[in-house]
């Protein structure tokens, strides 16, 4: 009887270790994703990029499109999925080193896949006259989710991993955003170029989740446009982390709403002249820069907690791969993502914020400008 004991004990145990061992991978949800240069979450986009990646399910397809593509790892895990029946493609500015060894060896997958280096003779962008700055991943099945656009700030290089604060938004099960980037990528494969692109593919939301879309070449500014829908009732606070910031016309919002006692705390790598001396210094105006040889902030995020397009208490987030300058807002491919009222994602922005703020360095008006030799 004791040994027959035992022995169902055994058979039990050896069934819940085989159920752990075969149990599925988790499902992928919609989340935000932030690294911490130096250390210990120093690879967390990378890492997630390549869960997705592996994730992918055969005869599935992959996007992927940024700037710079270094990384060896996220290189060599698109290599793979080519290799094991999923059809991938690869858009990137030709500023890359060994672009062209990409471009072989995902035609020797033979099913499809492609690498796409966007350049004229007087442009590295797509559709643009600037660069292709653009920062996105889809995937049309991963990890138990369907329709998934991924949009983040980081180049994929070891410096954005190592030297710089990055933020990567993961949106699952959309399939109208899915479709409408979609369009996007034809767009940038097509290389028709179009200073005006954002008249072109216009601003849309699906599911709370705006798509917006650049070159924009009317003389319009989105961002000011977004400020100006603004009001400083009960207490509202505006948030920026952005790697350059130039544009007069941002900065004069900005300075109308600080008069209009709305509190400011915006965290800048690359603060230009004008626009600095506009903002810092006032008394509901913070910012912070960073130090010699510090890790400083690459992302391109833009926080409202307050009353916003005519309705009060919002907690919105805009993320993507427009920085603050010219060239984000009129020259380069750009797209940015606007995340509206989903409490989760939000407290996560403003906690890596805050996190960001304690590594960076306080600022004064007598610092203007700063962050000009990055």
């Amino acid at each position: 009887m004791h040994l027959r004991k035992i022995a169902a004990a055994a058979i039990a145990g050896l069934l819940v270790l085989t159920g752990t061992a075969a149990a599925a991978p988790r499902e992928l949800t919609s989340q935000t994703v932030f690294n911490n240069p130096r250390g210990d979450g120093e690879d967390r986009i990378v890492k997630h990029l390549v869960e997705m990646i592996h994730g992918a399910k055969k005869g599935s397809s992959i996007v992927a499109a940024a700037m710079v593509f270094e990384d060896r790892r996220v290189i060599d895990a698109l290599l793979n999925a080519s290799r094991s029946g999923i059809r991938v493609t690869v858009i990137y500015d030709a500023a890359n080193d060994d672009a062209d060894k990409l471009l072989e060896k995902l035609k020797e997958a033979g099913n499809g896949s492609r690498a796409v280096i966007c350049t004229d003779d007087s442009s590295n962008a797509c559709i643009g006259s600037g660069r292709m700055h653009s920062k996105f991943f889809l995937f049309s099945e991963t990890l138990g989710a369907k329709n998934v656009v991924s949009v983040g700030t980081a180049n994929l290089n070891d410096d954005s991993a190592e030297n710089t604060f990055n933020s990567w938004y993961t949106e699952t099960n959309n399939e109208g955003l899915y479709k409408y980037y979609g369009g996007y990528v034809e767009d940038l494969l097509a290389e028709n170029r179009d200073n005006n692109y954002y008249d072109h593919r216009k601003p849309r939301e699906f599911e709370g989740i705006k798509a917006y879309f650049y070159p924009r070449g009317d003389g319009g500014d989105t961002f000011a446009n977004t400020l100006r829908a603004v009001k400083c009732d009960g207490g509202t606070k505006i948030r920026i982390a952005n790697y350059s910031f130039s544009r007069k016309a941002v900065a004069e919002e900005l300075l109308r709403l600080a008069e209009a006692k709305c509190e400011i705390e915006i965290i800048v790598a690359k603060f230009h002249e004008t626009a600095c001396k506009m903002l810092v210094g006032h008394k509901n105006v913070r910012a912070w820069g960073f130090g010699f040889l510090q890790p400083y902030v690459h992302e391109k995020n833009l926080m409202i907690q307050g009353h916003y397009s005519g309705a009060a208490n919002q907690r919105v987030v805009w993320t993507g791969s427009h920085n603050l300058n010219t060239n984000s807002l009129s020259l380069n491919d750009e797209t940015v993502l606007r995340i509206m009222n989903r409490p989760s994602a939000y407290a996560s922005f403003v906690s890596n914020f805050e996190t960001i703020k304690k590594r960076a360095v306080e600022r004064d008006r007598g610092d203007c400008p700063w962050g000009t030799e990055l």
